[in-house]
């Protein structure tokens, strides 16, 4: 998910795979990948992008 670099965080883009992320914000997956796994999060690129993990019941 990427969302805004400030203490808010509201959602901008909800995608299921870097790749999707990818085409909406033209940041590289790899890049956004390595963002979320170091927990940098990319916030000078004017995203921040997490991870969020749904559980199914």
């Amino acid at each position: 998910m990427a969302v805004t670099p400030n203490r808010f965080e509201f959602p901008v883009f909800i995608e299921e795979s870097c790749m999707a992320l990818e085409q909406k914000t033209g940041v590289h997956h790899k890049n956004i990948s390595s963002y979320i796994s170091k927990n940098q999060g990319g916030n000078r690129l004017g995203y921040k992008f997490v991870k969020v993990e749904i559980q199914e019941e």
